[in-house]
């Protein structure tokens, strides 16, 4: 009978667990693509996915003769990557595409995501409201109307420079008004679609 994947995590956790280099570099290899995949998805990012990754194998070299994984290592790193993106979109800046086209790519099909969808709209929408008169039109203006900052520019008299700025602001301004879990739930539903 041919070794399953499990197997085969197994006997690598086991030769991790005793210190052997070689196993985490062959967990590396085993795994490193799709966790990058999942993670650049939502960060858009590949210098920053690539700190993650390495975050994440350091870690779980650093963890090796405690380590306990009760799924299989696929789940396992699959959450440890999930996590640090949701850390590095809350803790840190982020490009402003992790929230371009937020209401597309937050379709879900499954029986939630109305609700899901519906709630994460209307926190969006609140903090798009808050921000001020000036911001908010050049922010409507670039994600709504899908204007160029040259563009904005122009119509409104000032700098594309100012746009820029103004739009990063709206970004930052969004992107703290939203709660933890509400980020944490856009972050889930940015994974599933991977």
């Amino acid at each position: 009978m041919p070794a399953t994947a499990n197997d085969i995590d197994q006997l690598l956790l086991k030769r991790l667990s005793s210190g052997d280099e070689s196993a985490l570099t062959e967990i590396y290899y085993l795994y490193w693509k799709p966790l990058f995949t999942s993670a650049y998805n939502v960060l858009k990012d590949a210098a920053c996915c690539e700190d993650i990754l390495q975050d994440v194998f350091y870690s779980l070299w650093l963890r090796r003769s405690s380590l306990e994984i009760h799924s299989s290592l696929n789940a396992y790193l699959h959450s440890a990557v999930k996590y640090k993106v949701f850390r590095q979109i809350k803790t840190c800046q982020v490009r402003e595409t992790v929230f371009e086209d937020i209401n597309i790519r937050c379709q879900l099909p499954a029986p939630d995501a109305q609700l899901i969808n519906k709630e994460m709209n209307q926190q969006v929408y609140a903090a798009i409201d808050q921000l001020p008169e000036r911001c908010k039109e050049i922010y409507q203006l670039s994600r709504i109307r899908q204007l160029s900052h040259k563009e904005i520019a122009s119509r409104m008299n000032i700098s594309a420079k100012t746009v820029e700025n103004q739009i990063t602001i709206a970004i930052q301004k969004i992107r703290n008004a939203l709660t933890d879990v509400s980020l944490f739930v856009l972050i889930l539903q940015l994974f599933r679609k991977n």
